[in-house]
């Protein structure tokens, strides 16, 4: 399992972010995009900025400014945040990319973007940290924060005695990755397998808060996540009950909060459900399965093939194939571990993750479909 930050720099850095982001719901009329001095000498364009009408952060309730005010905050503009802008105005992602990187005629973007704030308004959430635009979102985007998820979690894995084996936050993604040694089986003689549970959640619209049963293997100390996932609960609820014209800081209401407590509630539930022994041992009667299922043809092809069918890179399938002929085992269950292996060697966190999903997604495959990727 790759190594992420300790508990401890991770607990500090959601405290420092919790301090310091800020939420705005906005109609796109009282936004707008510019590009000042956007090549430098190198010819790599700065980052497009985003201004918007400012709030005042003392206030407990949301306050609302003329769009006309001059105070307005400035923010640069994120990947993610380009490519959700590009997808509400309608702009092909290739195209954008085109104009953001464009060296004559560097407004075009711009332009092009805030023709179509003001033609085509909608009412937007713009979630920022750190002077950093990094998503703009629908309104009725529901933020469940990484800080308040974990505030709930984490008292409950330290009192049932779970161990943190991995934690990190990225800029995408959080994700907590916790292991129980009471909770184990043997898929061979010696090959002992613990139960565990990743929690992960992203606070810019690129996927859901999810709990997924992991697979902690003692003899690699590799992690497997199972494509079985046991509960995911999106970002969506109600629109935001404002000025269409006007632009105002966004501040969770008391309901929202209640429903937040609720649902964290429920999360802890199903994290513990997660460490059920009868759970468990189903899955362990999948990996032995997968033990079984051999390789029967050359294990370069099937690793080649492996790329193409789930868009690995040179790089990864070299560190598969590394891992699988190192490890000697010709199984199925092998191949899984030799992608969740690789996990640990690649070096961004987000990618290290979608690799254990995709060993556990390999270790489930039933016979058949088994069979039609080892013959192709």
């Amino acid at each position: 399992m790759k190594d992420g930050r300790s508990l401890q720099e991770l607990v500090m850095e959601l405290e420092r972010q919790k301090e310091t982001k800020k939420d705005f719901i906005a109609t796109t009329q009282s936004f707008q995009m510019d590009a000042e001095n956007l090549w430098t000498a190198d010819d790599k364009p700065t980052e497009y900025t985003l201004s918007a009408t400012s709030f005042d952060p003392t206030y407990e309730l949301p306050v609302v400014y003329n769009p006309s005010n001059s105070a307005h905050h400035r923010f640069d503009i994120r990947e993610t945040a380009h490519r959700q802008i590009a997808n509400k105005v309608g702009i092909p992602w290739k195209y954008y990319q085109k104009m953001l990187t464009k060296q004559d005629g560097n407004d075009l973007l711009a332009v092009n973007v805030n023709e179509w704030f003001q033609y085509n308004p909608k009412r937007q959430m713009l979630r920022t940290l750190d002077g950093n635009l990094r998503a703009f979102l629908s309104d009725k985007y529901r933020p469940l924060d990484n800080y308040e998820l974990c505030s709930a979690i984490l008292p409950s894995l330290a009192t049932s005695g779970m161990e943190i084996k991995s934690c990190e936050v990225t800029d995408s993604r959080l994700y907590l990755k916790a292991v129980s040694d009471k909770v184990q089986g043997e898929i061979r003689q010696g090959d002992i397998v613990q139960a565990g549970v990743c929690i992960s959640n992203s606070e810019i619209g690129l996927g859901s808060v999810k709990v997924e049963p992991l697979i902690f293997r003692l003899v690699c100390s590799n992690g497997m996540i199972s494509v079985d996932h046991s509960l995911r609960k999106t970002h969506i609820g109600r629109g935001f009950d404002g000025d269409d014209n006007m632009a105002q800081e966004f501040f969770k209401d008391e309901t929202r909060k209640a429903d937040d407590a609720a649902f964290y509630l429920k999360v802890r539930d199903v994290v513990a459900g997660t460490f059920e022994q009868t759970r468990f041992d189903k899955l362990v009667d999948k990996m032995r399965a997968s033990a079984e299922r051999e390789i029967t043809g050359d294990p370069m092809q099937v690793v080649e093939v492996t790329q193409k069918e789930y868009d690995l890179s040179d790089d990864e399938r070299g560190g598969i194939m590394s891992a699988l002929i190192s490890g000697a085992d010709m199984t199925q269950w092998g191949l899984a571990n030799a992608v969740t292996f690789t996990s640990q060697t690649v070096p961004d966190y987000d990618r290290a993750t979608e690799l254990e999903r995709l060993g556990g997604e390999i270790m489930e495959l039933p016979q058949t479909r088994w069979d039609s990727l080892v013959a192709a």
